[in-house]
């Protein structure tokens, strides 16, 4: 192998091999960060839908599992602080209510619709 071939292939290593390179660590840290937002905005979304649930509706939060697992994907990019206080209010609130969810499991409650029917005259349209 001579000095020629040498140089040629160091120049295509450097040439390709580097921007490769560059390109898989900034596809690896752009990949955690999303995953980081995606369960960012997932751990809100079913933060609130469990609690718009139960104030308005009196439904039972489903999504306490399902914010646990998406905060340990959180921390594990990287993420902490806003969304931690986050959690941790809502399981203070899920802890402080779920007494009330127990209790409350005890009924059953169907809401009750009345639905009243006006009949027209159609004849009086012009």
């Amino acid at each position: 192998m001579g000095e020629e071939e040498i140089i040629n292939a160091i120049r295509t290593i450097v040439t390709v091999g580097i921007p490769t390179l560059a390109t898989i660590v900034t596809y690896f840290r752009q990949s955690k960060q999303n995953r980081k937002h995606a369960a960012k905005q997932s751990i809100l979304q079913m933060i609130m839908e469990d609690q718009f649930n139960w104030e308005l509706f009196k439904k039972f939060p489903v999504n306490y599992g399902n914010i646990q697992n998406e905060y340990e994907v959180y921390h594990s990019c990287g993420g902490n602080g806003e969304v931690t206080k986050k959690v941790q209010e809502y399981n203070e609130w899920y802890k402080k209510n779920e007494g009330k969810m127990i209790e409350m499991s005890n009924y059953r409650c169907e809401p009750q619709v009345t639905l009243s029917c006006k009949k027209e005259s159609y004849d009086n349209h012009p």
